[in-house]
């Protein structure tokens, strides 16, 4: 069992995993399933940047590999 609150990198390994799981589950072709995770991706770094003030949009950014 887990105690206090999970990291931001549980987290983000977890919302992935529930959603490569409904992607899996659906009746999606591979390509919308791989659009619906990376964009899942995509999101999750916003969220994360934002929650942290780092966004940025210089090279540097934490999405910047997008």
């Amino acid at each position: 069992m887990h105690c206090g609150s999970p990291s931001s990198d549980e987290n983000s390994s977890s919302v992935l995993h529930e959603i490569k799981s409904l992607a899996e589950r659906g009746r999606y072709s591979n390509e919308m399933k791989r659009r619906l995770i990376r964009s899942t991706e995509v999101a999750w770094k916003y969220l994360e940047a934002l929650k942290n003030k780092q966004l940025s949009w210089s090279v540097y950014s934490p999405i910047s590999g997008s």
